[in-house]
């Protein structure tokens, strides 16, 4: 494949079974507090049998440049939901909300699940395998590399949800931001690279080539690129596998092809996360 940047970040990741969306949260606590380190659970809203809603703080990997990070995950009701905040005081009292309770969940079906996510003092990023529909639903939390230099960007946050599996990282609605250039949350969806990867297919000798994913803001007159999210890629569907790791001279990246048909513009990979295949599980 052509992703060959040897300096890129390798990001923490990990992977479990759950028996209820309240577990989940429990083992998202564990990964940022623990696993990545730095994160801080900052506020817990509830914490019941059915209603766990943590709130988390960060510092960021650049803290004299980013503003402190609030991400928050509830689990209700068969679903995982996702926010993003510019600032938390309590759940009455924050800021600059980004959350749709139409888009920002992803519904668990009320049976066990399979997890994986990765990430670092900027953001989290986790697939959940919906064991009743077979398919695989991606949340991103935190920030990502903005288009923008920080002194106009100083909080380019994404809060996304996944709630059908169709509707990847090009479909408008599941992705909020505040933008730079408009008040208010906006939504945005990524340039689709399927007609580039797919016209590109048998060209490179059975590899895949990668192409960033870019947010671009969906409103007609704003059309802003903002930025990429961290390690997330679209990869042509033809030579990428359904649910395996895939090696480069960057590391290994887990590629997804989300939904039950195969086609390029549902076809992912995130990562990299580990350095080789001998220090890889999932």
């Amino acid at each position: 494949m052509l992703l060959d940047r040897e300096d890129m970040d390798i990001y923490t990741y990990d992977y479990g079974v759950c028996q209820t969306e309240q577990d989940f949260v429990t083992a998202l606590n564990t990964f940022l507090v623990t696993t990545i380190g730095d994160w801080e659970l900052y506020d817990n809203v509830s914490d019941t049998g059915s209603n766990r809603d943590y709130v988390w703080k960060s510092p960021g990997e650049d803290p004299d440049n980013y503003r402190e990070i609030f991400i928050r995950v509830r689990a209700q009701s068969d679903n995982v939901y996702v926010y993003g905040y510019g600032s938390w005081t309590n759940v009455s009292v924050y800021g600059q909300e980004m959350y749709s309770s139409i888009y920002s969940y992803t519904s668990t079906n009320g049976e066990a699940f399979k997890y994986w996510m990765y990430g670092n003092k900027d953001f989290v990023c986790f697939t959940i395998f919906n064991s009743n529909d077979g398919n695989t639903y991606t949340s991103y939390l935190g920030l990502i590399e903005s288009s923008y230099v920080p002194e106009d960007d100083p909080y380019p946050l994404l809060a996304r949800g996944h709630r059908t599996s169709t509707h990847t990282w090009h479909a408008d609605g599941y992705n909020y931001m505040h933008a730079p250039v408009a008040s208010g949350s906006q939504r945005y969806y990524s340039i689709n690279w399927d007609t580039l990867l797919d016209n590109d297919y048998g060209l490179r000798s059975n590899s895949l080539l990668f192409m960033p994913v870019i947010l671009r803001n969906s409103t007609a007159s704003n059309n802003e690129v903002r930025g990429r999210p961290y390690g997330v890629y679209q990869v042509d569907d033809k030579n990428a596998p359904k649910l395996a790791p895939i090696v480069t001279a960057s590391g290994v990246f887990l590629c997804f092809k989300h939904g039950t048909v195969s086609s390029t513009d549902r076809t992912y990979a995130y990562g990299p996360v580990a350095a080789d295949l001998d220090s890889f599980n999932m």
